[in-house]
């Protein structure tokens, strides 16, 4: 029974080009926009933190000179380890570190969160060493630009190739749209109740659970599709570079995809209509889905957007894939908090729906 039900939702699925649009099709369309924006794109003042010596002149006049930019955010760090810390909370976009003696034997060393976007690296690499240029006699203004005096790297380990703005706009758009496949599964319920079919399915002798099934594990199947298919297209049409592991990335696809199962559930018990379902999810799953950081990065909100966006499933979807995709180690222990986080909040929104969708059966 689970197979043929998975053979027609596929052939329904098939006919359905609006859903079919909305799955696979648009994705890439904003994939394709905020991929450009994010290349070519100024943000907001980076911010970056100074940790430097008590004594030594020539390193408090760098440190002045620093926190004097007015296109920075610029503060102090205690240690070292505190802006690492800072750095990998998201809470900094880099760290300098000033030596006692600055100079090309004993240079600044400057740390990058290595999902910062290339288009704020790079100027801000920039200014950076100009200044601690200028400060040390070599003015910015010749040519070639004395870059030994400053050595800047990724947090975690040397840089690889620099990233394109297709590694934030990839994973972002993947858990955007891999969430509205529980518009779909409502719709869905609803529309067999409308016709009738859920009422003579019900008659039938098999359990709820073995009837729910049939229906959701289709849409697994269907919702691993699309994440497949949009990494795909990522990788092979906007160059993509996935530099963790790929187990971990199906790991963080089978944990969204689960989610969504138990959101599309909750929407089928919960729903009367299938206008109602769709008005509705809609604007839940793109007021979440912002939130969470799919369309706009959460290091560029206000602080208390931050804190809330964070209790999204979006938002544990797209960190895990954002690690998987930017960060060489990632790896099952890096998601492993994530993924357990979605299939805990999947696996609650299955037991509401379960328990609520025998009370609508019409």
């Amino acid at each position: 029974m689970i197979w043929a039900s998975i053979r027609k939702e596929f052939q329904l699925l098939l006919r359905d080009r609006g859903s079919l649009a909305s799955l696979f099709v648009l994705p890439i369309a904003f994939m394709m926009f905020t991929g450009w924006v994010y290349h070519g794109a100024e943000t907001g003042k980076p911010r970056l933190l100074l940790v430097a010596p008590k004594q030594g002149e020539l390193a408090s006049a760098i440190v002045v000179a620093l926190e004097n930019l007015d296109g920075f955010n610029v503060s102090r760090s205690k240690t070292e380890a505190t802006m690492r810390t800072a750095i990998a909370n998201g809470d900094a976009d880099a760290g300098l570190v000033v030596p006692e003696t600055p100079g090309p034997e004993t240079p600044c060393q400057m740390l990058f969160d290595p999902k910062l976007s290339p288009t704020i690296r790079a100027p801000m690499e920039l200014i950076v060493t100009a200044v601690v240029a200028r400060m040390m006699g070599d003015p910015a203004c010749r040519a070639p630009l004395d870059r030994s005096v400053v050595q800047a790297q990724s947090l975690g380990g040397d840089d690889t190739e620099p990233r394109s703005g297709f590694q934030l706009s990839v994973p972002g758009n993947v858990v955007l749209f891999a969430f509205f496949l529980a518009v779909t599964i409502g719709i869905s319920f609803i529309e067999e109740r409308r016709r009738g079919t859920w009422l003579r399915l019900r008659a039938a002798p098999v359990s709820l659970f073995t009837l729910l099934s049939s229906k959701l594990v289709p849409y697994f199947f269907i919702g691993l599709l699309q994440i497949g298919f949009l990494f795909s297209v990522g990788v092979f049409v906007f160059s993509l570079k996935i530099e963790g592991s790929f187990i971990g990335l199906a790991v963080v696809a089978c944990a969204t995809v689960f989610c969504t199962l138990g959101m599309g559930l909750v929407l089928a018990s919960l729903g009367r209509t299938e206008k109602a379902v769709g008005a509705i999810a809609s604007v839940v799953l793109l007021v979440t889905g912002m939130l969470g950081g799919t369309m706009i990065p959460r290091t560029f909100m206000p602080r208390a957007m931050q804190t809330i966006g964070a209790f999204t499933p979006q938002a544990s979807a797209l960190d895990a894939f954002s690690a998987i995709v930017t960060r060489p180690e990632a790896g099952l222990a890096t998601i492993g908090m994530p993924a357990a986080i979605l299939f805990a909040a999947g696996a609650v929104m299955l037991l509401i729906g379960v328990w609520t969708f025998p009370s609508r059966t019409t």
